[in-house]
């Protein structure tokens, strides 16, 4: 990423792996890569508990009201699309790092043990 100035903390081993992982989250934002890259650098439980924010797609008569233009119109949507507000809470758990076996596929194998958690 250009324009980004390289400080100390970028000559070391942990301050280049951040800003690896900060170049992959802006290159591959629409592209379904940060699932599989949080659950691989191991930094889930970090980045995906909590509250998770997005757009206000669908804003209240009244949101629209505030605005003081007409409800109806493109701008009063546009002035209360923009706001962030929370979407949903997530919860990561350790376990969630992998996916459980199937049942059937246990059943083939009696040595096949179940993955932790589950």
């Amino acid at each position: 990423m250009s324009g980004l100035p390289i400080t100390a903390a970028d000559n070391t081993k942990a301050g280049m792996r951040l800003r690896i992982q900060n170049e992959r989250r802006v290159e591959f934002a629409f592209e379904n890569q940060r699932f599989w890259d949080v659950r691989r650098w191991m930094i889930a439980e970090q980045v995906d508990n909590g509250i998770m924010h997005g757009l206000n797609a669908r804003p209240t008569p009244q949101q629209l009201t505030a605005t003081g233009l007409d409800v109806n119109s493109y701008a009063a949507g546009l002035a209360v699309f923009y706001q962030v507000v929370p979407d949903q809470t997530r919860v990561f758990l350790p376990k969630h790092y992998l996916f459980p076996i199937p049942q059937s596929e246990i059943d083939i194998d009696p040595e096949l043990k179940q993955n932790y958690g589950w």
